[in-house]
């Protein structure tokens, strides 16, 4: 079996243990993935992305919420709007599905992840005090100049397919990952598919001051997360730390030290990615591990371990009865910020 197969099962394998909702909206229809029961949550892809941008997060995560993760329009499954495309638009169509599946008054956090961020934040301004808590993971749309980055490879009209998936390896790299040994076949493979369907021209948005001008509107608690290898905002981390606390003087803003850009996505250490190894799905819904180690004698880490975990060092977030790291920072964090809730 091909590493792209084995990622296609298990993606398919993630999709068939939740449910499928189409919503129609301006620019056609918008696919949404729901997983889970309890206190909604919604989850919102980055920039030539879809739902697969937190494919490691939404079953654990779900042991403790109702999970919503569209394919934002132009992306995925989801129709394209008109051009020229906008991140007020963006957000309006986003706002306008989070509406029709969660009707007013109905509360929700809410969690994006980079171009996701900037259109959280324009959607939680636009859904007041409904939006309990806004989670923004290495987000732009703050006015602030895009960071230079390495020159990328490019992908030539002669290049055979594993040629392909080695640019796209280098760049994810470069661009998003950070770290060689945690850019697995998974990664690739999400990568690949997301650039192919993407059709949105995010171009200027990250580097707008979209979020900014929302951020006086934004009534939710806001959690920042961020990596300090960021290609993007890591030489701005103090600019956004800045920015952020006025307008949110209750703001929660952490960074996970050596990880890039794409912090929802924390690679396996070594190894490869099997579906039936590594999502292992209990009967009660309770267990998934994307770890390097596991933090248990059976391999499996219950989700409701996350809720309950907390910052022991700067560098990652620890086991603490083993010690040991398990690859899923971002989704502690996130379980954390809203553990105290419920």
């Amino acid at each position: 079996m091909t590493a792209d197969a084995t990622s296609a099962d298990f993606v398919a394998h993630i999709e068939s243990l939740g449910t499928r909702a189409v919503i129609p909206c301006e620019a056609g229809a918008m696919m949404w993935r729901i997983w889970g029961e309890g206190p909604p949550l919604v989850l919102l892809h980055g920039a030539s992305g879809s739902w697969t941008h937190w494919i490691r997060n939404v079953l654990p995560l779900a042991a403790r919420f109702r999970v919503l993760v569209p394919d934002m329009p132009g992306y995925g499954d989801s129709d394209a709007p008109r051009e020229p495309h906008t991140a007020d638009g963006l957000a309006d169509l986003v706002a306008s599905g989070a509406n029709a599946l969660l009707p007013p008054p109905t509360s929700l956090d809410l969690a994006g992840f980079s171009l996701g961020g900037i259109i959280a934040g324009l959607v939680a301004a636009r859904l007041g005090r409904r939006i309990r808590t806004l989670v923004l993971l290495g987000t732009g749309g703050l006015a602030l100049s895009g960071a230079p980055t390495q020159p990328l490879l490019r992908i030539r009209s002669a290049m055979k397919a594993d040629e392909v998936r080695h640019v796209y390896r280098e760049n994810l790299k470069t661009l998003m990952i950070a770290s060689d040994d945690k850019v697995d076949d998974l990664a690739v493979f999400l990568q690949m598919e997301s650039v192919r369907r993407a059709r949105f021209r995010s171009e200027g948005i990250p580097e707008s001051d979209s979020l900014l001008k929302a951020l006086p509107a934004i009534r939710a608690r806001v959690t920042s997360i961020w990596g300090s290898r960021d290609a993007f905002m890591g030489p701005h981390l103090e600019d956004c730390r800045r920015i952020l606390a006025p307008a949110h003087r209750d703001s929660d803003f952490r960074v996970i030290e050596g990880v890039g850009h794409w912090t929802p996505v924390r690679s396996r250490r070594s190894g490869q990615c099997h579906p039936d190894r590594h999502a292992a799905l209990s009967g009660s819904a309770h267990s998934i591990t994307w770890s390097a180690r596991p933090s248990s004698a059976d391999g499996m880490v219950s989700p409701r371990v996350f809720a309950v975990l907390r910052l022991i060092t700067s560098s990652d977030l620890m086991d603490r009865s083993t010690g040991r790291s398990a690859g899923l920072a971002p989704l502690r964090i996130l379980a954390t910020s809203w553990a105290a809730r419920w």
